[in-house]
């Protein structure tokens, strides 16, 4: 056996579905990731004097649009894979700029306190990670 069939194999071998996830691993660990880094940033949302848009009464469906917006990508995620199987990422050679573009203004606006840049941030991450998840397959259909 070749080192890279015995890369490929180990690969294979961590990117599996577990038994009691309902995603792998990988996908698990880049959400959990994007989460943590965004939970200053929702309960500055919430709490935080001129930042806290949703307790003001002009943002105050924010979190509504979010959930919505979460429960939609759920369900496409879900039609996507009974309709292609697990997603493949393919070429994510768009992944890497979307990630530093959004990591460029998630940095600007936590350091200036600009809570739209902080926010506006989540888009091109997102799409980071899901392009290296999924490709541009995936990302079309979300």
């Amino acid at each position: 056996m070749t080192t890279t069939s015995k890369a490929i194999e180990a690969n294979a071998a961590t990117t599996t579905q577990s038994k009691w996830l309902p995603v792998r691993a990988d996908v698990l660990a880049l959400f959990a990731a994007l989460v943590a880094l965004y939970v200053p940033t929702v309960w500055n949302l919430f709490t935080d004097g001129d930042a806290a848009l949703w307790s003001k009464g002009e943002h105050s469906h924010g979190p509504f649009m979010a959930a919505v917006a979460a429960w939609l990508m759920t369900v496409r995620w879900r039609e996507f894979t009974a309709a292609h199987g697990e997603p493949n990422p393919g070429n994510t050679w768009l992944a890497w700029p979307l990630l530093a573009f959004g990591s460029a203004l998630f940095i600007v606006g936590r350091a200036l306190g600009i809570i739209y840049a902080e926010v506006g941030s989540f888009i091109p991450m997102l799409m980071g990670v899901v392009l290296i998840i999924g490709g541009t397959k995936l990302l079309n259909q979300l």
